[in-house]
């Protein structure tokens, strides 16, 4: 229906008290009752006693708005902090206010305040409050006076403000229809409709600095105000609305009038409350008026926008506004896909055989000839003109035909204009409309929804936005397998340059055209197999395709082919009919020639099938492949070179020439003719001249890099039909693409900008430039920059699907085809994604675009049926353990950083993780690893057997509950001492003692388990010694450690951590219990308990104690070894001798320099010697005891403190020592070697050097490395005593010998070599020279060994400092507890006592969580083998065993029970643990099956079903209970059959599972929401078509090689049980992972099952070798890389490993071997997990309407089945989900995972 003016909207707003004037409203309600001026609505002008008229609008109504506004109430008091409330005087002017009205008028009836009027509606600026306060937010308002009266506006305040805009919330009008002009608009004007209508009103304050409007009134508003108050909804009120209601339906109009009476007069009982629930409303009418005439004056550009916004907005579409990002796209994709239609038919009197190429093998199906001629016929082709296309008009539905005020115009919504339409057409449309008759094919009915169409004759008239008339090509986008390359190849033949010559080739077929018999065996080259008959010519054909050459472009070798005479004949001919066709083209800055080639840009893995269809296909062709430019630039120039040889010119005679030319200007110029010697001195003295003489080159001069790229690249292309390249060469080509950036340059100066590397792309004009699979390139991609660059003179886009998953990846499309403006025109195609303007975008795509889907056709070919499969996979327990495992993980995760929202991010990778486990276990962990481990168990990147993989996730369990339970442990020990020192506490001892007790014991119960498996390891490890720094400082790799080595080592070395943290903990307790002894006054246990902490503390101290003892042993034997026994061996007797008169001075500083060095070496010997014997010291006081010949122990009960009170000490004063000893050694090297003292050497000077070894590392992370202890006072004093010793040698060197040794050896050798010198002075230097070059070499090498030995006394001090750490460890944790908290004046010791209670309990529900855990993976493990399960069964309290229940439970605190029997034991409304009383979590209960050795019953019951028939079996359903006996009872009835054990079980499980699940449901507290949900999903379910009970049995019964987890063994049963009945079937099989792949990979190969992939393979003949190896039968793809383009008739059976969330991946992939040439019925199996997020995206597609796994039965359902073409219904409903980029629907996205 055509639109009707005026349209109309409404809005809702509520504005606060500030907002509205109370008194002047409450004034213009008694007005408007009182009737002054004519009754109603003059409002001020009444009270002034005023009747002016009011102007009437000049213009057509075109719309209103309804604005409601709700007052809201102040409130009734005013409360303040510190006094009583008063009440509010607002809130009385209110009531006023409300009273006055409902004395006006009656409930919900309108009363008239403003009869409409000019510039009541009007923009409020308020003025700043301050000078920095912020800028005040312009406002809609409303005034109370007409337009005679305001003449003040910016001083007048309003009636009603209608917006305020704070710094936390914008209460602005919601008026639709900004978002979709604008993406963003934030100026005020351009946020709505109803600003931009003020704003461009002159007599308004003006809105921005720019001129953006004139004095031209285009629109009007006239705005009236009402009033009106709605009753509190109270239960007396409600009451009445019901009795209104009620008397309303039985139709008494005299009751409604009692009953309106009686409300009227019913205030007095309305108590406050419902009072206080009245609501007082403005309605606020705005008449929106059209001056049409106005409408033509132009307007400023920023207006003319504005004008736009405005008629957009009121202007409506029937395509709704209101949608979500989600709907949104879906149905944009979905406008997309259906705007693009089938080419028409064939027009009357065209012969079908003249499209059929003559040079084209293959025989053109009907729709393929159709869309060849609508391609001809988009590329402007001679005889296939279009007139339509080439006049100047804008597709159809960028123009609409509307009616306004009674005159035809016409609307363009992109650009906001608004034209009238010329007499001719006006009238032509009334007569359309007159004589009802139907409107031509080319009038846009639905361009606007309910807006008239125009013609195309109509359009053209009309000013056009995007000529389309201009774009040569189109959008080739047939859906799969519906022979793209051949329509393509078929173009290339039928459609040649103009100018370009023929030859026979191209002129006759190779072969007679298949007949129509024939088609489907001649069309592909994939469907020639070994299956049928083959005549000699076809098997040589077949062996040809098989063995496709790829020619390469070779610049240097030139052409192929030109000893045939008829090739250099042709070539000759086109360059001859080419000659002189350069233009200049913009994009690459050349001149450029024309060719009659065609590029094809392909992705690298669809490369060589392009070369191969077109060899098969139209073997005439020439073909070449480019391979980008760094592949030619060495044959460039090598033939660079040759012309340059060949034509006797040298790379500078060109320049010489130039040179020559200038020199004789320059004496022409000065000579006059006269005398040539001074022009030519002139002339050499000349250095800059205006401008160089430009001549023409001559044959001889060299030719630039450009220039030889140039020529031989046109020769080369011009001798090719096809040039084909690949997205990443193209991409590669971008570099040297551009030319040089502009810039100012000396004009005597050759930049040589011809030899700058070019792409040889844009160096030709392209007859043709063909994109093939165009969605890989999106716009911002260097293929897409690049592709712009190439000039060219048609285009053609390959795809079938352009857009993946947004219509924004079109945009790279429409700048490939050159489409005009929309793609520079950012807004522009911003609008055009909008629904508003859905006609114009269809009429666009429809005017480029052809594309056929298989269901428009399918009268037409014969493709095979294909039928599609689900093959549910049931995961192992153990996968099922990991799967749950991560999931709760994840939630952690999510519940962590949501923080109130949906964190997409945690989403995405928990809905990946979860994925990849359903595949594997290790899928995703194999190449990258994982990450931390609260996202996901790591089980390495080792491949791993399920029992492996248990044994793992056990170890990782051990390891997680021992690191929790010394945390509680830690805690516990912390609480009994805070329990100590709480003196109030009078069983304080007794409570103490219980704690310690209890860590020793647990502590005692978990060391026995840890010691064994220690024990265990370094048996198995042949009790080597386990480096544990190789582990910790990641040297692992450098000792040839394997990775098993490793994993041992990493094992042995966490067992011992273990166990020393253990003994920690153990020994802070009974040092503790002593000291509660000791309190009790028990000295025995108290000698006792501390003689325990006392062995244990030895046992910690043990391995350190070792590592020093042996550390100091060694120092002794290097000590004992060392050379330097005296410290003469640092020192020099004698000197330099007296020096001559030129070597005097050096010598002299030398001899001094060598007293101060002997000096120096006093002060390292006394040191070095203190260091050696501090390192020797004991660490340990037995040790010292034992020192001492006959000594006897220390009396004193504290004599072993005072001795590691003194060895801490010493360690302190080793430390300054040391640090004083490496500073003395670099100051020696420093004088001995460098020549200056460098920034480097002072601060090695200042500090020890950095130590990288493995036990310094060790100690840096520990915190004990030199320089971080605290030191005090007299380590302080004594380390600066000891430097000022060392700067004292340094000080003393100042005025004397400031530089260094070898800087006077240089002096001494200049005088040397000096010759000048006398012999005498030479003899003296040299014999000074030689003395301090052997002084240097020799303290040189003892510098080198005392470094070394420098090392050993750090490695030394490192383990003693390790020691004394572990000692100071031990002391700290019997400390007293810490201070009071920071802020805390005294410690409250009663809080913290709760607080570590809470934390302990904390710990305690954490450690059963474990405990569950850990029992459920021994049960997985069979950790209960040594039980049957009848003896398992016994755990359950309930039953004691009695119960045959197949299934069990763990609850979280750790107890096991059976199904049924807590089914039953729920059931009394019990919420606690029966065993432990703890509240039972339903969202922790860890549900199993019961597996291990079947019980004796199980066992009969086996026997029983192992001689049913088979066909008994195969009747039970696997997701429902079969009907009537149980499978059991009709198994053990059918007969005997071998097989039917298995199937039983299959069925039984089922069975089991469904049985557990309505448990779960029915008991465990599901919600009905969630019962719903679980029921919506098995109805979903139940729709697929899976894999028949029987199949699954078959391929379960085969036997294969290795473990690769439930759902690739089944995959590689799938195939060996394949291979057993249909050995020549071929297959596909697609994972949307890497790591998947390589584990089929290697499943694939233990089987003996070879196969093809392109695993790192880049190589283009891996397509070849799979088609020509009959025995490779399978190809592995990537899902998402790999899964567009290729053609793979030769395969039957397709396998999906995963469902896809992205849709157009799967039918990407199906498409493969469904497809044109396809002889057989193909099969489609995806392999999905029960009860997984798998399954969930399976049923979510079955609930949208998107899965291509219907049964037969639903097929008409769900179009999908047949034809599997809807891609934009997967994007936008389920298929898609936007997971992979975050852009779908939070809710689907959520439904996935809980």
């Amino acid at each position: 229906m055509p639109v009707s003016f005026p349209t109309t909207s409404t809005v809702a707003k509520r504005v606060e008290q500030n907002a509205y004037k109370t008194v002047e409203l409450a004034e213009l309600v008694k007005a408007a009752s009182r009737g002054e001026g004519e009754g109603r609505g003059k409002g001020k002008q009444a009270e002034a006693g005023g009747s002016k008229d009011i102007s009437e609008p000049s213009g057509t109504h075109v719309h209103t708005l309804t604005i409601e506004v709700e007052l809201g109430a102040p409130p009734p008091q005013i409360t303040y902090r510190h006094r009583e409330p008063e009440a509010n005087p607002a809130y009385a002017q209110f009531d006023a206010l409300r009273s006055s009205l409902k004395a006006a008028a009656k409930a919900c009836e309108p009363l008239d305040i403003i009869r409409p009027a000019d510039q009541v509606l009007g923009i409020d600026l308020p003025p700043s409050k301050g000078a920095f306060a912020p800028k005040s937010t312009p406002s809609v308002a409303v005034y109370p006076s007409s337009s005679e009266e305001r003449t003040t506006r910016g001083t007048e305040r309003p009636l009603v403000r209608l917006e305020e805009k704070t710094r936390w919330r914008d209460y602005s009008l919601d008026i639709p229809g900004a978002k979709e002009w604008n993406k963003q608009s934030t100026a005020w004007d351009s946020t709505s409709w109803l600003h931009a209508v003020l704003a461009l009103d002159s007599r308004e304050r003006a809105m921005r600095n720019q001129v953006y409007r004139d004095d031209v009134r285009r629109f009007e508003l006239r705005t009236g105000l009402q009033m009106a108050w709605e009753p509190a909804e109270g239960k007396k009120a409600a009451e009445k609305k019901a009795q209104r209601k009620k008397g309303a339906e039985e139709g008494s109009d005299g009751e409604d009038e009692d009953y309106e009476d009686n409300e009227d007069n019913d205030e007095s009982e309305i108590g406050d409350e419902e009072k206080e629930g009245e609501k007082i409303k403005l309605i606020i009418t705005v008449n929106v008026y059209l001056n049409f005439a106005a409408l033509a004056t132009p307007a400023p550009e920023i207006g003319t926008d504005l004008i736009g916004l405005i008629l957009h907005s009121i202007i409506p579409s029937d395509l709704p506004l209101m949608l979500d990002a989600s709907d949104k796209r879906y149905d944009a994709l979905r406008s997309f896909f259906a705007c693009m239609q089938p080419a028409p038919f064939l027009p009357r009197g065209m012969n079908a055989s003249d499209l059929q190429p003559k040079a084209m093998r293959s025989t053109l199906l009907p729709f393929q000839l159709r869309t060849l001629r609508l391609l001809l016929e988009r590329e402007h082709a001679a005889g296939y003109e279009n007139l339509s296309l080439s006049e100047t008009a804008d597709p159809r539905g960028f123009w609409a035909q509307l009616e306004v005020g009674g005159e035809n115009v016409a609307y363009r919504r992109a650009t906001g204009e608004m034209l009238s339409l010329p007499e001719s057409v006006a009238s032509a449309i009334a007569n359309r409309k007159g004589k009802g008759r139907a409107m031509d094919a080319d009038v846009d009915m639905e361009s606007e929804g309910a807006l008239g169409g125009l013609s195309a004759a109509d359009r053209k008239l009309l000013p056009p936005l995007v000529d389309l008339s201009k774009v040569r090509g189109t959008m080739l986008c047939e859906e799969m397998g519906l022979g793209k390359t051949v329509e393509a190849i078929a173009l290339m033949l039928h459609h040649r340059h103009p100018l370009s010559t023929s030859r026979s080739s191209l002129e006759m077929a190779p072969e007679a055209p298949a007949s129509s018999s024939e088609e489907a065996e001649e069309f592909d080259i994939d469907m020639l197999d070994d299956d049928a008959p083959l005549t000699a010519a076809r098997e040589r054909k077949r062996v040809a395709a098989a063995h496709v050459n790829v020619p390469n472009m070779d610049l240097l070798a030139g052409p192929p082919g030109l000893e045939d005479e008829e090739i250099s004949g042709w070539l000759q001919a086109e360059l001859d009919a080419f000659s002189g066709t350069k233009v200049w083209s913009e994009e690459s800055q050349l001149d450029v020639t024309e060719v009659a080639t065609t590029l094809i840009v392909t992705p690298s893995v669809l490369l060589k099938q392009w070369v191969s269809e077109i060899q098969t296909h139209a073997p005439g062709l020439r073909v070449c492949v480019y391979e980008g430019w760094k592949k030619l630039q060495d044959g460039i120039r090598r033939q660079q070179a040759s012309q340059n040889k060949s034509n006797g010119a040298k790379p500078g005679d060109k320049k010489r020439k130039a040179t020559e030319a200038l020199r004789k200007k320059v004496v022409k110029k000065y000579s006059g003719g006269k005398g040539q010697v001074n022009g030519e001195e002139e002339a050499e003295g000349a250095e800059y001249v205006e401008e160089p003489v430009k001549e023409e080159a001559s044959s001889a001069d060299p030719l630039s890099l450009l220039e030889v790229t140039q020529v031989e690249f046109e020769k080369y292309v011009r001798a090719h039909d096809i040039v084909i390249c690949t997205y990443q060469d193209l991409a590669s080509d971008l570099k040297v693409a551009h030319p040089a950036p502009s810039r100012s340059r000396r004009k005597n100066i050759d930049y040589k900008e011809n030899e700058r590397p070019r792409s040889p792309l844009i160096m030709v004009e392209w007859w043709r430039v063909c994109m093939d699979e165009v969605q890989l390139s999106s716009d911002q991609s260097a293929a897409s920059e690049m592709v712009a660059l190439i000039p060219r003179r048609n285009s053609l886009a390959v795809s079938g699907t352009p857009a993946k998953t947004d219509i924004k990846d079109l945009l790279g499309v429409l700048r490939f085809l050159r489409v005009p403006r929309i793609p520079y025109d950012g807004r522009l195609w911003y609008r055009l994604q909008q629904p508003s303007f859905r006609p114009a975008f269809e009429g666009l795509f429809r005017a480029i675009s052809v594309r056929t889907t298989k269901r428009q056709v399918q009268d037409e070919l014969t493709i095979p049926r294909q039928t599609r499969y689900v093959v549910p996979i049931e995961l192992s327990q153990i996968e099922q353990h990991y799967y749950l495992d991560t999931l709760g993980r994840q939630r952690e995760i999510m519940t962590r950083r949501g923080g109130g929202g949906l964190d997409r991010a945690a989403l995405k990778a928990c809905l990946l993780n979860l994925r990849q486990i359903c595949t594997h276990m290790q899928v995703g962990l194999l190449q990258a690893g994982a990450g931390g481990p609260r996202e996901r168990l790591n089980l390495g990147k080792e491949l791993m057997t399920m029992k492996e993989a248990l044994e793992k996730m056990k170890s990782d369990h051990v390891a997680e509950f021992l690191s929790e339970s010394r945390l509680q442990l830690r805690l516990m020990v912390r609480l009994g001492q805070l329990i100590l020192s709480d003196k109030d506490n009078d069983l304080r001892l007794l409570q103490a003692a219980a704690k310690f007790e209890r860590c020793r014991e647990t502590i005692t119960k978990q060391l026995g388990p840890v010691r064994e498996e220690l024990q265990r390891l370094l048996a198995a490890n042949g009790n080597i010694e386990i480096d544990d720094d190789a582990l910790s400082t990641g040297t692992a790799e450098k000792k040839g450690l394997s990775q098993q080595e490793k994993e041992k080592a990493g094992a042995i070395t966490s067992a011992r951590t273990t166990i020393r943290e253990l003994l920690l903990i153990l020994h802070q307790a009974s040092f503790l219990m002593g000291d509660v002894r000791h309190q009790q006054g028990e000295a025995d246990l108290e000698t006792e308990e501390y003689a325990k902490a006392d062995q244990i503390r030895k046992e910690i101290l043990g391995g350190s104690l070792r590592q020093s003892i042996v550390a100091i042993a060694r120092l002794d034997r290097q000590v004992e070894a060392s050379d330097f026994k005296d410290v003469e061996m640092l020192q020099t007797e004698d000197d330099c001798g007296r020096g001559g008169i030129s070597s005097a001075d050096a010598i002299e500083s030398s001899n001094e320099l060598l007293r101060l060095i002997n000096e120096n070496t006093l002060i390292i010997w006394d040191w070095r010697q203190k260091i050696i014997e501090l390192l020797r010291a004991p660490v340990e006081a037995e040790q010292a005891e034992d020192a001492v010949p006959g000594g006897d122990a220390p009396a004193e009960a504290n004599a072993e403190e005072d001795f590691y009170g003194k060895s801490l000490k010493s360690q302190g004063e080793l430390q300054c020592y040391m640090t004083a000893y490496a500073a003395a050694l670099v100051d020696r090297r420093a004088e001995m070697i460098s020549e200056e003292r460098n920034l480097f050497a002072e601060g090695d000077a200042s500090r020890p050097a950095e130590r990288t070894t493995a036990r310094a590392r060790q100690a840096k992370e520990a915190g004990l490395e030199l320089g971080l202890y605290d030191e005090d006072d007299e380590n302080k004093k004594l380390l600066d005593e000891l430097m000022q010793e060392r700067q004292a040698f340094m000080d003393a060197r100042k005025g004397t010998c400031e530089r260094p040794l070898k800087g006077y050896l240089i002096d001494l050798n200049g005088v040397v070599h000096n010759t000048t010198m006398r012999r005498e002075e030479v003899q003296i230097a040299k014999q000074a020279a030689d003395f301090i070059r052997g002084y240097h070499k020799e303290q040189a090498t003892h510098l080198d060994n005392l470094n070394k030995e420098l090392d050993l006394f750090r490695a030394t001090f490192n383990y003693r400092v390790k020691f004394f750490a572990a000692l100071q460890e031990i002391s700290d944790s019997v400390a007293e507890p810490d201070a009071a908290p920071e802020g805390k004046k005294k410690r409250d010791v009663h809080d913290e006592i709760r607080s570590v209670d809470a934390e302990i309990t904390a710990k305690e529900v954490r450690l059963a969580q474990l405990t569950t855990r850990g029992r459920y993976l021994d049960f997985l493990g069979g950790g209960q083998a040594e039980k049957d399960d009848d003896e398992l069964r016994e755990d359950c309290i309930i039953c004691m065993g009695s119960s045959d229940d197949t299934h069990g439970l763990l609850l979280e605190c750790g107890h096991f029970f059976c199904a049924s029997c807590y089914k039953a034991y729920r059931s009394s409304q019990s919420r606690g643990c029966p065993s432990c009383r703890r509240d039972i979590d339903d969202k922790a209960i860890t549900r199993f099956k019961l597996g291990g050795a079947p019980s004796k019953t199980n066992q009969k019951e086996m026997r029983a079903l192992a001689s049913a028939d088979a066909a008994a079996i195969t009747a039970l359903d696997a997701s429902a209970p079969a009907a009537g006996p149980s499978g059991e009872a009709a198994a053990a009835a059918a007969g005997t059959s071998a097989d039917a054990l298995l199937a039983a079980q299959l069925a039984e499980e089922d069975r089991e599972g469904q049985n557990l699940r309505e448990m779960e449901e029915q008991e465990f507290g599901a919600t009905r929401a969630e019962e719903v949900e679980k029921q919506a999903r098995e109805r979903d379910m139940a729709r697929v078509n899976m894999l028949d009970l029987e199949t699954r049995r078959e391929i379960a019964h085969m036997d294969m090689m290795g473990e690769y987890g439930s759902k690739i063994d089944f995959l590689v049963k799938h195939l060996l049980h394949y291979r057993a009945r249909q050995p020549e079937a071929r297959h596909v099989i697609f994972s949307n992972w890497s790591d998947s792949l390589n584990i089929v990979t290697r499943a694939l190969r233990q089987n003996g099952i070879k196969f093809a992939s392109f695993d790192g393979n880049k190589t283009k003949d891996v397509v070849d070798n799979f088609i020509k190896d009959k025995s490779i039968t399978v190809f592995l793809l990537h899902a998402e890389r790999e899964s567009a383009g290729l053609t793979l008739t030769t395969c039957q059976v397709v396998h999906l490993l995963e469902p896809v969330l992205r849709h157009s991946f799967e039918l990407q992939a199906i498409g493969r071997v469904d497809r044109l040439g396809q002889k057989n019925e193909t099969k489609v199996y995806c392999y999905a997990t029960r009860d997984t997020v798998e399954s969930r995206i399976l049923a979510l597609g079955v609930r949208n309407g998107t899965s291509i796994y219907l049964k037969n039965d639903d097929a008409d359902r769900g179009e999908m089945e047949r034809r599997a073409d809807n891609v934009v219904s997967a994007a936008g409903k389920g298929g898609d989900l936007g997971a992979g980029d975050g852009t779908g629907n939070e809710e689907e996205l959520l439904s996935l995972l809980l």
